[in-house]
């Protein structure tokens, strides 16, 4: 049977897993949540949030 719910239940535990993050930004003084659609660094892999990203670069600003 098919669960009539299904995709409301998909958008529901999408929403609620992008609100829970351990991580934070990895520029120095911010405390700022990040996710996993935030800017990572392709270098040191490390996240920043859209406050502290600069440039359009791939790379932080500290691997650049």
């Amino acid at each position: 049977k098919v669960d009539e719910n299904f995709w409301d239940n998909v958008s529901k535990n999408i929403a609620e897993n992008q609100t829970k993050s351990e991580e934070m930004c990895a520029a120095p003084g911010c405390s700022t949540k990040v996710t996993a659609f935030d800017f990572r660094c392709f270098k040191c892999r490390k996240r920043f949030c859209s406050s502290c990203e600069e440039g359009t670069s791939i790379m932080c600003k500290a691997c650049s």
